[in-house]
C-alpha cells in the first residue's frame, strides 16, 4: 500500500496578503525612472515614485486596500475589476495607464529569468 504524506495547507489572513501586496507594489514602483507615479492610500498617505519634476505623471487613489491584493493575485484583470468595483480611481486614467506601461516595460527588462506579463511574474521557458 502506497501512503502519501499529508500535505499541510494554510491560508494567510487577508490582511497579511494585502500588506504583502502593498509592499510588492511599492517595491515595483520604486523602479520607475521615466515619469512620476503618486499613490494615495485610503488613510491619506501619499507616496511619490519616479521623477517628481516630470511632466509625465500618473496618480492612483486607493479607496479599498483590497485593491492591492486583487492586482497582485490577478494582474491586469484584477486591476480592472477593482477599478470597476470602485476600489481605486484616478483623476487622469490615461496618464496612469501610460506610467504603468513604463513600469511594466522596466520590470520585463530588469528581472532576469522572469517576465512581467499581465500583472504576474512567470518563469521564462528556456
Amino acid at each position: 500500500m502506497n501512503v502519501r504524506p499529508a500535505v499541510r495547507r494554510f491560508a494567510l489572513p487577508e490582511r497579511s496578503i494585502t500588506s504583502i501586496a502593498e509592499r510588492l507594489g511599492f517595491a515595483a514602483a520604486e523602479r520607475i525612472r521615466i515619469g512620476c507615479l503618486t499613490v494615495v492610500m485610503p488613510d491619506g498617505r501619499r507616496r511619490v515614485f519616479g521623477d517628481p519634476g516630470s511632466t509625465r505623471r500618473g496618480e492612483i487613489r486607493i479607496h479599498d486596500e483590497a485593491a492591492a491584493r486583487r492586482i497582485l493575485l490577478h494582474g491586469e484583470t484584477g486591476a480592472g475589476e477593482a477599478y470597476m468595483d470602485g476600489q481605486w480611481s484616478s483623476p487622469d486614467l490615461e496618464a496612469l495607464i501610460e506610467v504603468a506601461g513604463w513600469l511594466e516595460g522596466v520590470l520585463g527588462r530588469e528581472l532576469p529569468g522572469q517576465v512581467y506579463r499581465a500583472g504576474t511574474f512567470a518563469p521564462v521557458a528556456g
